[in-house]
């Protein structure tokens, strides 16, 4: 099945405010073995953020920005992919916080911090198999270079699933947002 998007699909927009991913970080993850490793980490993700917020005397549902598990790409080349799995955060972690996180990641583990600075936002909605979403990305940032430049300088692109399977058995119903940060030319 081929999926075509068409430029009008894509909405450009202004995030406020700046955002706080916290998760699990992969480099040098082929490209192809990703959702394998998002399979396998997720629970890692969500037990180690659940049993930390609670030592912290805080629900982890009450200190997320957003209830959708995030992919983040920190960079993608060749084929491999820098990236991590884990959610948005209202309030960014201070250090020694982040140390006790690690702890509870595991030292096979990297802790993945980073925030989304208030900028311009590319955003294409995906229902569908996530098997599609390699060729989707391809096609995401070819139709934004006629008027965006793609923020490669820190710039950070991701995926909020909305529609998983931890809550439809049908892969045609899964429901993926990407984003990217973008400049105009």
């Amino acid at each position: 099945m081929e999926r075509k998007i068409h430029p009008s699909e894509i909405k450009v927009f202004r995030n406020q405010p700046e955002q706080y991913f916290i998760g699990v970080r992969k480099r040098d993850l082929p490209v192809k073995d990703i959702g394998e490793y998002f399979g396998k980490i997720f629970c890692v993700v969500v037990t180690s953020l659940t049993t930390f917020f609670k030592q912290e005397g805080k629900n982890f549902s009450d200190v997320l920005s957003n209830p959708s598990s995030i992919t983040m790409y920190f960079d993608v080349s060749n084929g491999i992919a820098d990236m991590g799995v884990g959610f948005f955060i209202e309030k960014q972690l201070d250090n020694s916080q982040q140390e006790k996180l690690k702890e509870l990641i595991g030292k096979e583990n990297e802790l993945g911090v980073c925030t989304v600075p208030t900028s311009d936002l590319a955003f294409y909605r995906h229902t569908g198999p996530y098997s599609l979403l390699p060729n989707l990305w391809g096609q995401f940032c070819g139709n934004l270079n006629e008027k965006y430049e793609i923020v490669t300088n820190n710039g950070l692109s991701w995926e909020e699933n909305m529609v998983h399977p931890d809550n439809e058995t049908d892969e045609n119903k899964f429901v993926t947002d990407l984003y990217m940060q973008v400049k105009r030319k």
